[in-house]
């Protein structure tokens, strides 16, 4: 599965953080994955920290129910595989048994009460995927293989295109997934996306709160948008990047087999529960609980620990190791509000950003135009169009 050693390593008009070395990228399109990874992937800002979150939360409520199940369901003498509960993972009925390597098997009330889950910080459970401080020689630093092994997944969260990730292939050479011959052998993708206003502003804070030195921003928001939908920033134009991601939900019975599941930021805000179980079915996490009024209680407690409130009082819990921040005032857990932009957006730039969604829509003529389009909303996206018309 490793990349080829002359393929470039960063996409033409990609820009990264000064955290992530050509060195680093190779690691990542040649890491050799496996059917229970789970890649967390989003353009900047768009709700990529809230899923990991997500994700931990869900494996550590199944290990809580498997723990619990296990106090109930005690190995008979004579049942040698009976009872056993493999933490926090469903089978997906692939060739790899995910986690098998990994899981601890729990099989006593000692073994129960020894599976701990618990972490001091996001980056813990689930790294940045291209930063250099994740890995370690031609690997994982010890630290994240360790809680890895834990979980039984591993969990990663990046800002990388499609083709820049381990056994996605080489698209420009005509190239499918590598390795993967069935849907259930490749690793779990999930895609966050969010208003690409909202995902600007949040930007902008957040990098204007960052060290120079780790590609922190000077300047005021006006420079900042044009830089910013030009693509001249950090991860290059939100359009480029869910024009790269949306279509692969779609590659399904294309002769592509991989496991994406697109989430919105929006419904995430809006369904906060009924998103947890699409993304756990995705995942294959099982929560368990049952039905009725006990397993509402399950999925109550995992939405709790879920929400932006939650993680706002934890902040420490979420706030970027990966970079210096140059204001100490800043808070990583600022509003996750939707349409906060409106707090910065002038009329002219909501017109810019709707010309720009447009323009992608007409190169790329596919599905995922139409969520971008979706994601302005219908008035603002028909305002737009009138005023773009009119100036021209």
């Amino acid at each position: 599965m490793n990349a080829s050693p002359f393929l470039p390593p960063v996409p033409p008009a990609f820009p990264l953080l000064p955290i992530t070395s050509d060195a680093t990228l190779r690691k990542c399109k040649s890491f050799p994955c496996k059917s229970c990874d789970i890649f967390i992937a989003s353009y900047p800002k768009s709700g990529t920290t809230w899923t990991q979150n997500i994700v931990y939360q869900l494996l550590a409520a199944a290990a809580d129910v498997a723990k619990k199940d296990r106090l109930n369901k005690r190995r008979t003498e004579h049942g040698e595989n009976e009872g056993k509960a493999y933490v926090g993972v469903r089978s997906n009925g692939g060739s790899r048994s995910c986690g098998e390597s990994a899981l601890e098997v729990v099989d006593t009330q000692k073994d129960v009460e020894r599976v701990d889950l618990s972490i001091e910080h996001i980056s813990d459970v689930a790294p940045f995927y291209e930063a250099d401080r994740t890995w370690d020689g031609e690997g994982l630093a010890a630290r994240y293989e360790a809680m890895h092994a834990r979980l039984g997944r591993r969990i990663f969260n990046t800002h990388l295109l499609w083709g820049m990730l381990p056994c996605t292939g080489d698209e420009e050479r005509g190239e499918g997934a590598e390795g993967i011959e069935r849907e259930e052998d490749s690793p779990c993708y999930l895609y966050i996306v969010r208003d690409g206003r909202d995902a600007c502003v949040s930007f902008f804070h957040h990098m204007k709160s960052m060290a120079k030195e780790d590609g922190g921003f000077e300047g005021d928001f006006s420079i900042f948008f044009q830089e910013w939908l030009e693509g001249r920033l950090a991860y290059g134009r939100w359009t480029d990047h869910v024009a790269a991601w949306m279509g692969r939900e779609r590659e399904r019975g294309r002769g592509r087999n991989v496991r994406v599941l697109v989430v919105r930021y929006e419904d995430l805000k809006a369904d906060l529960t009924g998103e947890l179980k699409r993304i756990a079915r995705h995942c294959g996490i099982d929560v368990g609980g049952g039905i009725g009024e006990k397993g509402e209680e399950v999925w109550e407690a995992v939405r709790e620990k879920c929400s932006f409130e939650y993680m706002a009082t934890n902040r420490r819990v979420y706030e970027p190791r990966s970079v210096t921040w140059r204001d100490r005032s800043f808070r990583f857990m600022r509003k996750g509000a939707v349409g906060d932009y409106r707090q910065l957006f002038t009329e002219d730039q909501c017109v810019c950003f709707a010309e720009a969604v447009r323009e992608a829509q007409r190169k790329s003529g596919q599905a995922e135009a139409c969520l971008m389009r979706e994601l302005l909303g219908g008035e603002e996206w028909e305002r737009g169009r009138k005023e773009g018309e009119e100036r021209a």
